[in-house]
């Protein structure tokens, strides 16, 4: 309760987050715990209304020296330092020896039409972990971690790899798509746990999620479809509740935000219930208020369970196990 998550720095060290309101709630000083709530509501107002509401943690680095790249640190696994030379070529394919295991390693000029890599001495790779594989994109220092809330272009200079541009520290700045860069690469992403003698999986089926702000619901729609699902995005209750109308027999699950404007995820959650065509929907909310307060108020409209926003492990077990129940059920029935 002492900790609201980790993150990932810079030198690749992990950096606890300290949640200073259950800290105090933990130290009995009751009289604190509704003013911290009371000054976090107040600073989200305000953020809401200077439209920075969206903070996001960007892993920045070059490719070639003058252009500056960045990827969504929620997504890296780690940062490691290497020598050039110690790069191996194997046909088309570059990889590197690590910890007695060879990781395939990519550069962004490889599928993006950027300036290519610097190739200097000591290079850093950055290694991503997507379905139980690590790829590892090979950068040139420095890295480092930045908190941002520019807003994101997600149209100027878009292409296969590059999902849209910030400007940091004065610098335009290209967002990796690092899916879709590893799977124009390699075409391995989609088909990571299959091999020759497994037979094609089964269409999962579909989620409706409905999250009004723009990255954090394309962080998680991104993530959700890399593990098979199929996803309907809303970007607020009252759009969620019109593709209700229209893919209601195609959906099995949904997914809300709590704060969202028109129609929020309560209010989503009750019309869900009382509607007796969907009804038998669950309803998971992905959201950062989690407190006593609101978990008893989620409860009444009809939310099954609170999961916090990015922590995508919790996230897709809750997805899997409530799946796999319901394949447990039809095979008994």
């Amino acid at each position: 309760k002492g900790y609201a998550g980790s993150t990932l720095m810079g030198d690749g060290k992990i950096a606890l987050i300290l949640d200073i309101a259950n800290l105090a709630i933990m130290a009995n000083l009751v009289s604190m715990e509704n003013t911290l709530r009371a000054h976090e509501v107040a600073n989200d107002e305000i953020l809401k209304k200077s439209g920075e509401s969206d903070s996001k943690t960007l892993l920045v680095f070059k490719n070639a020296i003058d252009e500056q790249f960045a990827v969504h640190l929620d997504m890296v696994s780690r940062i490691e330092k290497i020598k050039a030379s110690n790069i191996e070529h194997i046909g088309n394919n570059k990889i590197v020896q690590y910890h007695g295991k060879s990781i395939s390693v990519l550069s962004i000029d490889n599928v993006a039409e950027v300036k290519p890599l610097t190739m200097v001495e000591d290079l850093q790779i950055i290694v991503f972990h997507i379905k139980g594989k690590e790829f590892a994109l090979l950068v040139t220092p420095p890295v480092d971690a930045i908190e941002t809330t520019a807003e994101i272009d997600q149209d100027t200079f878009r292409q296969l790899g590059i999902s849209g541009s910030v400007i940091i520290n004065g610098q335009t700045t290209l967002l990796i798509d690092i899916s879709q860069l590893l799977k124009a690469l390699t075409h391995e992403v989609n088909n990571l746990t299959k091999t020759k003698n497994q037979p094609e999986k089964k269409e999962k089926p579909s989620i409706l999620f409905a999250e009004d702000s723009d990255f954090f619901r394309k962080q998680i729609k991104t993530f959700i479809e890399q593990n098979d699902y199929k996803i309907f995005e809303a970007e607020d209750g009252a759009i969620a509740w019109d593709i209700l109308q229209e893919q209601g027999s195609n959906i099995s699950l949904v997914l809300t935000d709590i704060e969202m404007p028109n129609l929020d995820g309560y209010g989503l959650t009750k019309k869900i219930k009382e509607d007796p065509r969907f009804s038998h929907l669950p309803v998971l909310a992905l959201t950062a208020l989690a407190d006593e307060e609101d978990i008893k108020k989620g409860e009444e409209a009809g939310i099954i369970s609170y999961h916090v926003k990015l922590d995508k492990k919790d996230l897709i077990i809750a997805i899997n196990k409530f799946f796999e129940n319901i394949d447990n059920n039809t095979k008994q029935d």
